[in-house]
């Protein structure tokens, strides 16, 4: 460690450096010496022990892990380091139980309660992270108590109280309420055993369905062929994970050869392949008729080949499929959205930082999504305007930003102001709330309530609306570069959304204007034009400066302004004068 780095990145740099011995080189032994190491520093020591604590998991040192994971709680500062820390404690007991269960050991039922009683205060407090439902539902599961293994399913797909399930986990919910009705601490039997892991095995919980065969093994009667193909597609991706990131940590060290990790893939695919029943005789096998089985019997989706320039195998299963019309400017089309969970494997560079990286896909008329990417939006919002802390912290940086953004602008009239991004950003989020607060009950949770309407937002905008331009377009022609398809749908995305100002912001006001990404050039364009639009309307503009940098007073737009202003650089748009 420098001595002229402060004790907070060296803080920083040691909990990367124990992430790099223990996840990537498998040396936990050298992952302790960085975190003891980190600790001297005595800076942020909770997320320290929480890393070390995830680590041990890891390599099944649960004891260390636990121990480690304590210290993290003890020794936490903010809600959201105890929140961190109790979660990854909570994930070590359930995955040393789940081992308990598989090598026939006693299960420690005291331990289990505990931690359900953890969990049942994070989950009060974090109404729409899927990811804490998903831990106790699997603590439920261990405890045998059907009343909060239900209500933990239904909160891990954001259901609130009188939702139907989407249409494609309906049976699954049906089967799981069958079950959980009137299960508390007595056993099943094998009928509802059955239930249970069809039921779970179709939510794409397959963790927890495994968990439910090792509690209640299923007798020969029971595996009719529905089971038994469950059974062979759970020991298909076990095994695809576990050859997947096996090879991720040889690449670590050595660069593979091209089509390796799908030479080692496809052994376990045709596996699979002659486990699956047919309606008459065994089909030749090839990869593209593969993934259509895959899809239409277990409603997989599969991304094969390079991904961020590596090898990658990962995947996901349907929780909600839907086909949407749009209408933009008297032209019309439809788009199929997917939302995957039940992930699989991960792309190289989702492994190397153990998160999902990859948001999803899109193909011809259709997006696909990985909505564990997705499970904290909003939470960060949330936090920032209502948590005194996060928000001061916020706008002390945005202050300071701002300041920063006059010497950026006179440099580059065409650049990313990150102080310009957060001052709005914070102010189109609190119009968002106002608007949430006076559409809902008093008596409802308004947290809740503010992070759906933004993911439905965002879902409706980005997908419905960004992802339905590019269908038009392309049944306009197919001579567009992707960087004017990505110009026409941000367009799109502005002038169509209930808060312009807001998608501006998220969508073009980004680090990557003027790269070579299609985005980057998208954005840039979009800049240029709405720049040179400011400076032609600048009579209409209420306070607007001509001595300024123009860009710096975006914020003097108003949000018909702005909707106007798209709308004139969009060739599809009808032309308006300003007013």
């Amino acid at each position: 460690m420098q001595s002229s780095a402060s004790n907070n990145d060296k803080t920083l740099a040691a909990r990367q450096l124990a992430h790099i011995e223990g996840h990537l080189y498998k040396n936990i032994v050298q992952a302790r010496k960085w975190t003891t190491q980190g600790l001297e520093y005595k800076q942020n020591q909770s997320r320290l022990y929480q890393n070390l604590a995830d680590l041990e998991r890891e390599h099944q040192q649960f004891a260390k892990g636990k121990s480690a994971a304590r210290m993290a709680a003890k020794s936490a500062k903010s809600k959201m380091d105890a929140f961190l820390a109790n979660v990854t404690l909570c994930r070590i007991i359930l995955e040393e139980q789940r081992v308990k269960l598989k090598t026939k050991q006693p299960l420690n039922l005291q331990e289990i309660k505990m931690a359900q009683g953890i969990m049942a205060g994070i989950t009060r407090f974090t109404p729409t992270i899927s990811s804490t439902f998903k831990l106790q539902l699997g603590l439920a599961l261990l405890a045998q108590d059907g009343s909060t293994l239900y209500q933990a399913w239904r909160s891990f797909f954001l259901l609130a109280k009188n939702d139907a399930p989407p249409t494609v986990i309906q049976q699954a919910h049906n089967l799981i309420q069958n079950v959980c009705e009137h299960w508390k601490d007595a056993s099943l039997n094998s009928s509802q055993a059955q239930q249970l892991f069809l039921g779970l095995f179709k939510s794409r919980l397959f963790e927890s369905a495994q968990t439910a065969l090792m509690l209640y093994p299923l007798n020969k009667k029971q595996k009719n062929a529905e089971v038994k193909e469950a059974l062979a597609y759970l020991d298909f991706i076990n095994q695809a994970q576990k050859t997947t990131f096996t090879f991720y940590t040889k690449m670590v060290s050595e660069k593979p050869k091209s089509g390796q990790l799908m030479k080692q893939i496809q052994p376990l695919a045709k596996k699979l392949w002659a486990a699956l029943s047919w309606p008459d005789k065994l089909k030749k096998f090839d990869l593209s008729t593969f993934r259509a089985v895959l899809e239409k019997k277990f409603g997989a989706q599969y991304a094969f080949g390079n991904t961020n320039g590596f090898p990658a195998f990962y995947g996901g299963h349907s929780v909600l499929d839907q086909t949407k019309s749009v209408s933009q400017y008297g032209k019309k089309g439809a788009i199929r959205f997917i939302s995957l969970d039940g992930i699989v494997g991960n792309d190289y560079t989702g492994w190397y930082r153990k998160s999902i990286r990859v948001g999803g896909w899109a193909r011809k008329n259709e997006f696909v999504q990985l909505r564990p990417a997705y499970a904290t939006n909003g939470v960060s919002e949330w936090s920032r305007l209502t948590d005194p802390v996060a928000r001061k912290k916020y706008l002390d940086k945005m202050r300071q930003q701002l300041t920063e953004d006059e010497a950026i602008a006179q440099k580059n009239p065409h650049a990313y102001l990150p102080g310009l991004q957060k001052q709005v950003s914070y102010q189109e989020l609190q119009r968002i709330l106002k608007d949430v607060k006076a559409k809902t009950d008093q008596s409802a949770n308004l947290q809740l309530a503010f992070i759906n309407y933004l993911k439905n937002l965002t879902q409706e905008v980005s997908i419905f609306i960004h992802e339905g331009r590019h269908v038009i377009d392309k049944n306009i022609s197919d001579q567009f570069s992707s960087a004017d398809l990505e110009y026409r749908a941000k367009l799109s995305e502005i002038a169509l959304s209930p808060y312009p100002k807001y998608f501006f912001i998220r969508q073009v006001m980004a680090h990557s204007i003027g790269n070579n990404s299609s985005h980057g050039q998208a954005n840039l364009r979009i800049i240029k034009n709405l720049v040179q639009w400011m400076e032609q309307n600048a009579a209409t503009i209420k306070g607007f400066n001509k001595k300024r940098p123009t860009l710096l007073q975006f914020n003097l737009l108003t949000n018909a302004q702005l909707k106007l202003a798209t709308q004139s650089l969009d060739p599809l748009a009808p032309k308006k004068k300003q007013r």
